[in-house]
């Protein structure tokens, strides 16, 4: 009874040495997404988180992905490591000044489904590298499945043509009728006959010169000869009958 008691001891130990051990991983980078369904010609941006559960002083990770789906539009490294640098060809690399543990945002990169990019489901993960100086972390990376939709085919809006309706602006009559009659109105007025203005001078071609109502200046001239005729013999009549009555005195 002793000895099967022992025997089945012996399988005990034998089946738990057999049994592997799982550790757990030094460090975990984690990729998030917001969003798992894409179209064709839309983009995505992923963020890389890492945590350590030891001290490490760099990390870099080569992303993986199928090139015939996606491509790389940008990426950003953590800006507090001393070296940063982010490859679209490759991926993330950072080297800090002192090491140490490690809980936090290091970087994003944005892709953008191709437009010819096949329909279905697709990956993106990285092939990860955690140290400390020589030392190497074993370090988890999760993988992020994409499912990809043919883009939908955008109808072409057609603006809407309202007729254009001609404006009819209502012609108003011009003032230049009004005006010109006016115009007339006051020039027949002015040149009416036996109402000619004082003062005007007359043109060369007619003949009798009038001022207001008096009667042709050319009679009065006639008249004012004849007075200073008869005034010029008078004088001189007196003159002369003057002259010959000294004549007689002497």
């Amino acid at each position: 009874m002793k000895r099967i008691i022992v025997i089945c001891l012996c399988i005990i130990l034998l089946a738990c040495n057999a049994i592997p051990v799982l550790a757990a991983a030094d460090a975990t980078m984690t990729l998030k997404t917001d969003k798992q369904t894409l179209m064709q010609g839309e983009q995505v941006t992923i963020t890389l988180d890492i945590k350590t559960e030891k001290a490490c002083n760099s990390f870099g990770m080569i992303m993986v992905y199928d090139a015939k789906v996606f491509e790389v539009v940008s990426g950003d490294c953590d800006s507090a490591a001393l070296v940063k640098e982010f490859n679209e060809e490759r991926g993330f690399v950072a080297l800090y000044l002192l090491p140490g543990k490690l809980d936090k945002e290091v970087g994003h990169v944005t892709l953008k489904v191709r437009a010819n990019a096949p329909v279905g489901a697709t990956t993106f993960t990285g092939k990860t590298s955690v140290k400390n100086g020589d030392d190497v972390l074993d370090c988890d990376i999760n993988t992020l499945t994409f499912q990809i939709e043919k883009a939908q085919a955008q109808t072409p809006s057609q603006p809407t043509q309202t007729p254009s309706q001609p404006t009819q602006t209502p012609s108003q009559p011009t003032q230049t009728t009004e005006t010109t009659q006016a115009t007339t109105a006051e020039t027949t007025e002015q040149t009416k006959p036996d109402q000619t203005q004082e003062g005007t001078v007359p043109s060369a071609s007619e003949p009798i010169i009038t001022i207001g109502q008096t009667a042709p200046v050319v009679e009065k001239k006639n008249d004012i000869l004849l007075i200073a005729a008869i005034a010029v013999a008078v004088v001189a009549a007196m003159a002369v009958g003057g002259y010959f009555i000294l004549k007689k005195k002497r």
